[in-house]
């Protein structure tokens, strides 16, 4: 069941919609040049993908990722081209870079679940803390600016609306009430907003592209080896140096990684 078939993959009709507000703002011939190639590319993985021949499909993927456009359809592509080809490390970077697109797609979870089904690394992962829980389910990644920017348009109009009221004879309750009740709600949203968006810029993830690797005490190949972590498990990143980077496990142990074994999602 682990290595049944991948068949879903993203139509060029479904690439082309997300280009639609790309090139509208694109009015030179390069730059609708430049999205007529990478359609290209993208259409070349397709079919190399749908012959069997992953390889050209992860070499035409990539391809139209260094034209400068990204999209969770072409990364959920190429995760399956990486996928058929065995590299579970890849797949995963990809996937997880749909997911931060496009978050809660069926196929997309599915293709997930099957990848972690295969991983060497079963580590359970701790908890969040509530106050985490609780502003993932009411900002994800796709509603916190909104939700931010209508938190600010109720306290703007909260704040002018108990201006009004000061500066002028009306008394009217209704007022009172509509002022209060922007307040009361604008504030929690712009300051909640704020927050998971400053906690999701420092939350960096990566993962580990290497079949193993070893995770050390400190970032130095003499430091002792705390245990050893495997392709396709996904990790924070909790600090960078030139050649080390300091990781923390799903079940909150952390140490230290040779720089080119991690790549940040």
């Amino acid at each position: 069941m682990t290595r049944s078939v991948l068949t879903f993959q993203w139509s060029r009709t479904t690439a082309a919609l997300t280009l639609i507000v790309l090139w509208a703002s694109m009015a030179t011939t390069d730059g609708f040049a430049q999205r007529s190639e990478t359609l290209r590319h993208f259409d070349e993985g397709n079919e190399h993908y749908a012959n069997g021949a992953y390889q050209n499909a992860v070499a035409a993927y990539e391809m139209a990722l260094e034209s400068g456009f990204a999209s969770a359809e072409l990364y959920y592509n190429l995760g399956n081209a990486y996928y058929r080809l065995d590299e579970l490390g890849n797949a995963m970077l990809n996937y997880k870079r749909s997911e931060r697109l496009a978050p809660g797609r069926t196929a997309l979870q599915h293709s997930l679940n099957l990848t972690n089904s295969r991983l060497t690394d079963k580590f359970s992962r701790l908890p969040d803390p509530f106050w985490i829980k609780l502003s993932e389910s009411v900002y994800s990644r796709k509603m916190i600016l909104p939700l931010t920017l209508f938190g600010l348009l109720l306290y703007v109009i909260g704040v002018g609306l108990v201006g009004y009221r000061m500066w002028s004879s009306d008394t009217n309750a209704w007022i009172r009430r509509a002022y209060t009740i922007a307040i009361v709600v604008g504030i929690p949203l712009l300051i909640g907003g704020l927050t998971e968006s400053y906690r999701l810029s420092h939350d960096v993830s990566g993962v580990v592209v290497v079949d193993q690797t070893e995770l050390r005490d400190g970032p130095s190949e003499e430091e002792p080896t705390a245990l050893q972590v495997h392709e396709g498990l996904v990790v924070r990143i909790d600090r960078e140096e030139p050649d080390w980077t300091r990781v923390i496990l799903p079940n909150g142990i952390s140490g230290w990684v040779s720089a080119e074994t991690i790549v940040i999602i």
